[in-house]
């Protein structure tokens, strides 16, 4: 075989490998969307403030999950968006309790 040719293969196989585990991350829910839904579900909320944010165990479980699993720079995106999924006022103060939960 042509050096060019083997090249391709090798590309291919490196494509086929990253799909496979992009894949499996998305099965697994271990994505960032994933991690949005997961965490927005979890929440107890009326028009105003989130209320479990701090005590819950299950939150606080995702949280250590998306520690290990998701990037440091794409933490604060997820908390984010699954505050802005709940449609509470006070998204900031949310924000800003989960981050402490997060760091601390």
């Amino acid at each position: 075989m042509k050096r060019t040719e083997i090249e391709r293969i090798e590309r291919e196989l490196k494509r086929t490998e990253k799909k496979e585990a992009r894949v499996d991350t998305d099965r697994n829910g271990n994505s960032v969307g994933g991690y949005i839904e997961r965490l927005a579900s979890l929440f107890r909320y009326d028009q105003n403030e989130i209320f479990n944010a701090a005590t819950d165990e299950a939150i606080l479980e995702v949280l250590e999950e998306l520690k290990e699993h998701i990037p440091e720079k794409k933490w604060d995106d997820v908390l984010r968006k699954s505050v802005k999924k709940t449609g509470v006022r006070e998204k900031d103060k949310a924000v800003e309790e989960l981050r402490g939960l997060l760091v601390g």
